[in-house]
């Protein structure tokens, strides 16, 4: 970590397969091994760390038109097949007192769960507009908000993505109750109803690119402004009201894979 002409001559200055700590350190540098004992029915786009309080581990694949999971023994545990090809799965991980899930998008079929040891397609499982058996949304780009622990949705490429088919378009964004992953709200006939869904610019001709959370805030991304989400308020009839600003600078996000967040910020990829 030091400069050649400050090392003590008793210390070395190149080290082979080692790697340095924050605090200097020296541990062995990690390499890498098959996972799985074979190949696996489809190739595997995306990956997604999933873990329980019991100290259950896996791993969730996307493999196109199959959805994976993967023991630490590096066997497949469970499938969830018959999914429309083209899209790339996305998950993002939702857990509430008694329940521990991960959710799986790709923008065109409905949401998928996974509750550590099954599959669960999201064609009937949802609550919307206080009616079960309904369909949850298909989204391509999913989220926490961590305030108030509601799942959020975007990357709609039909104009019926929403819960239950509700109509949808590049530009929206919907949310779950809070705590509760799969009860949806999407009428909009005040004051009885409410609907739990923003509409960010619509009209400018972008669409959502990429959405993560990070500390109390939800970013959501365009291809040239970016959205802050962080927090909401409660209208007389008991709707929510999602308060975010705009970061209309002529810089934004080119996809969903062109963004993190470490610890100290957010990071993205601009078209520049």
């Amino acid at each position: 970590r030091d400069q050649p002409d400050v090392v003590d001559p008793a210390q070395a200055i190149d080290i082979l397969n080692v790697t340095l700590s924050e605090k200097g350190a020296l541990k062995l540098r990690d390499g890498f091994d098959n996972h799985t004992a074979s190949e696996m029915t489809n190739r595997g786009s995306t990956v997604y760390p999933y873990y329980e309080s019991d100290g259950t581990n896996q791993l969730l694949v996307g493999a196109d038109t199959r959805l994976e999971a993967i023991a630490t023994g590096g066997t497949v545990t469970a499938s969830a097949t018959g999914k429309t090809t083209g899209g790339t799965w996305r998950f993002v991980r939702f857990a509430a007192p008694g329940s521990e899930y991960a959710y799986a998008g790709n923008g065109i079929d409905v949401l998928s769960r996974w509750d550590g040891s099954s599959w669960t397609s999201g064609a009937t499982s949802a609550t919307v507009d206080g009616t079960g058996s309904r369909a949850m949304p298909k989204a391509g780009l999913l989220a926490i908000m961590p305030n108030s622990n509601r799942l959020v949705a975007a990357g709609f490429t039909t104009t019926s993505g929403g819960p239950n088919g509700s109509t949808t378009n590049p530009s929206t964004v919907v949310f779950s109750d809070q705590g509760l992953p799969e009860t949806w709200q999407v009428t909009s006939a005040p004051p009885t109803t409410y609907q739990n869904t923003l509409q960010l610019t619509p009209g400018d001709g972008e669409k959502i690119t990429a959405m993560l959370s990070w500390r109390e805030y939800v970013f959501v991304f365009k291809q040239s402004k970016y959205f802050v989400l962080y927090g909401e308020t409660i209208q007389a009839n008991g709707g929510p009201v999602f308060n975010y600003r705009t970061v209309d600078s002529g810089v934004g996000c080119v996809g969903a894979n062109a963004v993190c967040a470490g610890r100290d910020g957010v990071y993205f990829l601009d078209k520049t």
